[in-house]
């Protein structure tokens, strides 16, 4: 049965007349691995214990945010002369992040802000706006992974990744902030059996 006119696109997939990912977007650039969400070190990944859907973004947004911490910190100890030890470690965890992040992003493209637009379709501009954000972020992020598939780090290249990830930090801290206060905004929002259809959605994914 349908309801008349469609609601106004998002480039959300999977929300109602939506079109397909915009090119450039997370859905996009995302790496192919598949991950549960992820506990405190990503390379021993690990269910998080609790079926709650959004107690389980916020426990990515806790990992993700102290990995650019520990990447920032060894972005500084590579420009202060010590690129020879931490060239490796830190391409390999960059690379982790980035295919964690990406995932991460496309859980909620795909499941989590369709699923907000068909129950809380007022919160259109949020959704919008998050979206918009993971395109900024994941430019810079495609941007620090060019510069891994290049020649082994060298003062120059690691000055350039040091200032690419600035503007990557600057962004995903923004965006990280403004995420989390939608993600609390959204409990009172949803009842219990709305969490269980959206956790039922993610795992699914």
């Amino acid at each position: 049965m349908t309801t008349g006119r469609a609601p106004p696109s998002t480039g959300v997939r999977g929300a109602p007349g939506a079109p397909p990912f915009p090119r450039g977007s997370a859905a996009e650039c995302r790496l192919p691995a598949r991950r549960l969400f992820f506990a405190a070190d990503s390379r021993d990944a690990t269910a998080v214990v609790t079926d709650d859907p959004l107690e389980r973004f916020e426990h990515d947004h806790v990992d993700l945010n102290r990995r650019v911490v520990a990447l920032r910190e060894a972005l500084t100890g590579a420009t202060n002369g010590r690129q020879s030890v931490l060239g490796a470690a830190l391409v390999r965890d960059l690379v982790t992040f980035t295919d964690d992040l990406f995932d991460h992003f496309a859980r909620e493209e795909e499941g989590l802000f369709p699923f907000v637009l068909e129950h809380l379709p007022g919160l259109l501009p949020a959704v919008t706006a998050l979206i918009q954000a993971h395109d900024r972020i994941c430019g810079a992020a495609s941007r620090l992974l060019a510069l891994e598939r290049r020649a082994a780090p060298v003062p120059e290249s690691l000055a350039l990744a040091s200032a690419i990830f600035a503007r990557f930090e600057s962004q995903y801290a923004e965006h990280s902030r403004y995420e989390s206060e939608f993600l609390r905004s959204l409990g009172p929002q949803l009842d219990a059996r709305q969490r269980d259809q959206l956790a039922e959605l993610l795992r699914a994914l």
